[in-house]
């Protein structure tokens, strides 16, 4: 990208604090999310980390990102957190690369199409409509809901019926478990590279991994071998019709059942922790927010007057779609994103070696008040009115990432929070458990809770 006045080899510029040999690691291993905000404040658009084990670059800067993951994205492939990814997904979607990369990204992009998308919202509606006569049955006004579990288990729901015609609720508990399991040691083994023994050796936490593998893997023969038996469909069918019928195009060979098991896996820790976590971030904001919340109730009676959503009727809530934007603008899932330089470049004025891992955080461009203003740490859904968000740089927000490799199912993610929505907010509505409640973030793969969220559930 054009540079202006540094040198063709002056790095950027670094944080103050540092170790005096681990260099800056520690500090941001130790509470990512506030040593990633404290060094865009400190440093500004750009900062370069020094460490003895790697070379580390956060950029701060909707056009330096826009550079990174669009304009020269070829020169920066999938970073370092993705390959502690490959034992638990393999080479599916979220960890590929290349042309083969493209090959599956080419062969899933169909399943996400407009048209396929008001198919699934049925499934979405009729997995909403389930879980809301549960709460009817289950829960007394006044009653105590853990909407981080609730919001996992429709989310995992939805995603297993809407994309593989497969209902995988009796399953869970062990899907839940284990993925939660294998994302905190996923987690760990990025931020300790020092400390990992090899999955291969048996220690006691290597065992247990391998378990949560093996577990998780059961349940997805399950679904493949089903299918397998009912037969695929080549017209109008699911995600999973659209793998297992393509075709090599040298080869002339259909998917191995490892492959479909990496991009299943892929499917149900992106497509379902991502919409889960969401939702249950939603509910704690609408429960700290009235005037959101009544803006809500009145544009859904307005709308749906009682009735169940259609997807044309989506598109008729615009408040609501605003409280979506503006919760993932506050606890984006994806609230880091790295990259690694494939050669030299330049960004900034500065000179980007090979073999750099950029950081670019969501989560701090989300909340920096020189592009949503001194209330950017409030919640604020008005910022998302069509006007407003015009005025804003393409990469000032950017929940589901940029460029080629933008998620696959940010449409069918937006679709099935905003059903949710509109269908639980018709029977309930929720309040904190005590006065002024503090979240505590856990960033992990994704952006966690470090204690699951707990609210008072109000009948309708």
């Amino acid at each position: 990208m054009e540079t202006k006045a540094a040198s063709l080899h002056t790095l950027p510029p670094e944080p103050r604090q540092k170790h005096w040999f681990w260099g800056h690691i520690p500090y941001l291993i130790k509470d990512v999310l506030h040593y990633l905000q404290s060094t865009q404040q400190e440093v500004g658009k750009i900062a370069w980390l020094r460490s003895k084990i790697a070379k580390i670059c956060i950029i701060s800067d909707p056009e330096y990102i826009k550079h990174v993951l669009q304009d020269n994205n070829k020169n920066y492939v999938k970073g370092n957190v993705f390959r502690f990814l490959k034992p638990l997904v393999g080479n599916g979607l979220l960890t590929s690369e290349g042309d083969f990369w493209r090959r599956q990204r080419r062969l899933a992009q169909p399943a996400f199409h407009k048209e396929r998308l008001a198919a699934m919202s049925q499934a979405m509606v009729t997995c909403t409509e389930q879980m809301v006569a549960e709460w009817q049955q289950r829960y007394q006004d006044g009653d105590t809901i853990d909407m981080t579990l609730e919001m996992n288990k429709i989310a995992l729901t939805i995603v297993s019926n809407a994309l593989f015609k497969s209902d995988v609720k009796s399953d869970f508990e062990i899907v839940n478990q284990n993925l939660g399991f294998l994302v905190e040691r996923i987690t760990y083994r990025f931020r300790h590279p020092l400390k990992q023994i090899p999955l291969w050796i048996p220690t006691p936490t290597n065992l247990k991994e391998r378990a949560a593998i093996r577990a998780l893997e059961k349940v997805i023969h399950q679904i493949i071998a089903k299918k397998r038996a009912e037969g695929t469909r080549k017209e109008n069918g699911d995600l999973l019709d659209m793998l297992m019928e393509a075709v090599d195009e040298e080869t002339g060979e259909r998917m191995s059942d490892k492959q479909l098991r990496d991009e299943v896996l892929t499917i149900f820790l992106a497509g379902h922790e991502t919409s889960a976590n969401t939702l249950a971030y939603m509910w704690w904001l609408l429960s700290l927010n009235p005037e959101a919340a009544d803006k809500i109730s009145k544009e859904l009676t307005t709308v749906l007057q009682g009735k169940t959503p259609t997807f044309e009727d989506l598109k008729q809530l615009p408040y609501c779609r605003q409280v979506i934007n503006e919760t993932l603008r506050l606890y984006p899932p994806a609230y880091a994103i790295e990259r690694k330089s494939v050669a030299a470049d330049q960004i900034g004025g500065y000179h980007i070696p090979k073999d750099t891992n950029v950081i670019i955080s969501s989560y701090v461009l989300h909340r920096m008040p020189e592009l949503w203003g001194h209330d950017a740490d409030l919640f604020k859904p008005e910022r998302f009115e069509t006007e407003l968000v015009k005025k804003q740089p393409r990469f000032a927000y950017f929940p589901f990432g940029g460029g080629p490799r933008l998620c696959i199912g940010d449409q069918f993610a937006l679709f099935e929070i905003t059903i949710v929505l509109a269908m639980v907010w018709q029977h309930f509505r929720f309040e904190p458990l005590v006065p002024q409640p503090q979240l505590s973030l856990e960033p992990l793969v994704t952006l966690r809770t470090k204690e699951n969220i707990r609210l008072k559930i109000r009948r309708i």
